[in-house]
């Protein structure tokens, strides 16, 4: 918690005489990187895009780029309004206008609204005026998009969020300008998070409410001290940037948006921020290390900019590690190890995806993918610390870990994704983005398959369903399949169908988890254990010889085991159970049962 008001600093403090000669990196306010508009495509383009030549024409109505004087299109002169859009106004012009041309309401696709809100109750009602759910055209929708659960709970209308939350605003504004304190973010967090279940709004309702935000601060009388209101500003603009970056899959046009209020918080709002004695330094570097980390590189990427976005990453990884090294004091407990450990796994990203197109050499990317899945743990771990287990952060890092862990082991990344998947379910909801990617790892992680050998096809690969014990037979299934699928015909035969095939003539051909048994001495002390296959070995008559398994319990090491001792865990059980496994069901219960082939009328048997 910190007070808003004079924090200057002892003049003996060696980083704020450097941090200001550094505050603005060239490399973001050039001309070059701020791009010139095309004559003949209208767009504004990085210096890369023109020819030496194009790119020194002075006229906007000449200068053409690569691809427009390549494909011989013409200059057409631009629209009055695009030629005031590119003359640079004053820094006082640009914080006197509002970035967003449109209400924060307009972001709001009511269509859709609509429709969602269409297979509620009708007696669904505004948690705030109360009124019932209207579907009319005239009217506007109940929203949610947050974490609420149930039928009824957590639906608004927006104008009566954008109402409450400014009045709770305005309260808390007043607190402030008699001398209370406030939270970092306290003002963000009360525009952009649900009230009922403390998570933040999603998609276009984050993006409006942030729209809100900055519209609340820019019409806000905030004198005689305007000094805070520039706090705000900085702030509430950076709200809307991140609003824009997590709606920018629903509407293209809020990446050319997003990257413009980007640069425009870089040359008019940031400098005003640095030279307040108001503001906290740790507050002020924060502010910046997010804008170069979170709104420059990721514009800068999306533009195909991959330098320049490196650069800002470093540049967001260095006031990181000055907020650490405790070169400045901090008004507020912050760890910053895994905000520096974020970054430079972002400049890892951006440099793979650089080198994407060269050769890797043979034998180095098992050794890479080591590296990344340390990385990966290690984000994880961090997330856990700083925000707790069940956070959207750590939650989303660990379904990260979970998918590159498969290479590795798929047992533990099964058993990771399962829970990070239930656990997103239960706090966050179905339709969150973060369970939406842990679902998709969990499917990635409990999907069975194996191969059966066609004289016509040859590998043919099935998904797996189950396990019938009385016949010992797989129950398979065709899965999908493209149209050039050489077994496609074998599939649309078999579509609706299941497949008996007995166990001795499947092939493991992949990484599946299974158990082991029947095994006798020496290696009966594998019996029971849960382990996954690693690799396969043929014999001269076509069939499997041994599988190489992985065991989960690392002190035991890797085996070969015959295939009539191994069975597909179609569910693994609870880690480190007591498993009693007998293959005739004279003792113990199956790990992994189907049900009856009598339950299955259209049955068909590979042999």
């Amino acid at each position: 918690m910190y007070h808003l008001r004079e924090c200057r600093a002892p003049r003996s403090t060696p980083f704020l005489i450097r941090h200001e000669a550094i505050s603005v990196p060239d490399y973001n306010i050039t001309q070059a990187e701020m791009g010139r508009i095309c004559s003949g495509c209208h767009k504004e383009l990085p210096k890369a895009k023109f020819s030496s030549k194009q790119w020194t024409v002075n006229d906007n109505n000449q200068r053409r780029c690569k691809n427009c004087t390549a494909n011989n299109i013409q200059s057409v002169p631009l629209p009055e309004t695009q030629k005031e859009a590119i003359c640079p106004p004053t820094a006082q012009t640009v914080l006197s206008q509002p970035i967003v041309r449109r209400a924060p309401i307009d972001y709001i696709d009511e269509d859709y609204a609509r429709e969602k809100l269409a297979s509620f109750p009708d007696d669904v009602a505004c948690w705030i005026c109360l009124e019932e759910k209207d579907l009319s055209s005239t009217s506007r929708p109940l929203l949610r998009d947050c974490c609420c659960r149930g039928e009824y709970s957590g639906w608004a209308h927006y104008k009566c969020l954008e109402q409450y939350v400014t009045d709770k605003m305005d309260s808390i504004f007043e607190n402030v300008k008699a001398g209370g304190s406030m939270e970092p973010g306290e003002f963000d967090d009360h525009w952009t998070k649900c009230p009922c279940c403390h998570q933040n709004y999603q998609n276009d309702l984050q993006l409006a409410t942030s729209a809100g935000y900055m519209h609340y601060i820019e019409e806000k009388d905030m004198s005689p001290d305007n000094r805070i209101k520039a706090f705000l500003r900085m702030e509430s603009h950076m709200s809307l940037l991140h609003g824009l970056k997590s709606a920018d899959h629903l509407n293209e046009s809020y990446v050319e948006e997003g990257r413009q209020l980007a640069n425009k918080i870089l040359r008019s709002f940031l400098p005003k921020i640095q030279k307040s004695t108001l503001i906290p330094k740790q507050r002020k570097l924060e502010l910046e290390a997010d804008l170069h980390r979170s709104g420059l590189s990721y514009y800068a990427k999306k533009n195909g900019e991959y330098e320049a976005s490196i650069a800002a990453q470093k540049r967001a990884q260095e006031l990181f590690e000055i907020l650490g090294s405790g070169a400045i004091p901090l008004v507020y407990e912050q760890d910053y190890e895994a905000k520096i450990a974020e970054v430079q796994d972002e400049i890892d990203r951006i440099k793979e995806k650089m080198g994407a197109k060269e050769e890797k050499v043979e034998g180095e990317e098992k050794e890479v993918q080591k590296v990344k899945l340390e990385k990966c743990r290690r984000l994880y771990e961090l997330s856990m610390r700083d925000t707790g287990e069940y956070s959207e952060a750590a939650i989303s890092k660990g379904v990260n870990y979970a998918k590159l862990l498969y290479l590795f082991s798929a047992v533990k990344s099964e058993r990771l994704a399962t829970k990070l998947f239930e656990n997103s379910k239960r706090i966050f909801g179905a339709d969150h983005w973060v369970t939406e990617n842990a679902e998709m790892v969990h499917e990635m992680t409990t999907h069975r398959s194996l191969s059966v050998f066609d004289r016509n096809y040859g590998m043919v690969k099935f998904d797996v369903l189950g396990w019938d014990m009385q016949e010992d037979c797989y129950i398979l299934h065709p899965p999908e399949y493209d149209e050039d699928d050489p077994a496609q015909d074998l599939y649309k035969e078999m579509k609706g169908k299941s497949v008996y095939t007995p166990r001795c003539h499947c092939i493991l051909s992949g990484v599946v988890p299974v158990i082991v048994f029947g095994l006798p001495p020496p290696l009966h002390h594998l019996n029971n254990k849960v382990g996954e296959t690693k690799a396969f070995e043929m014999s001269e008559t076509g069939l499997v010889n041994s599988y190489l398994i992985q065991f989960e319990d690392e002190d035991l090491e890797d085996c070969g085991v015959p295939p009539e001792c191994v069975l597909i865990l179609y569910e693994l059980p609870p880690e480190n159970a007591t498993i009693k496994f007998d293959f005739l069901g004279t003792q113990g219960n199956a790990v992994d049962k189907a049900p009856a082939s009598t339950q299955f009328p259209n049955k068909l048997n590979l042999d």
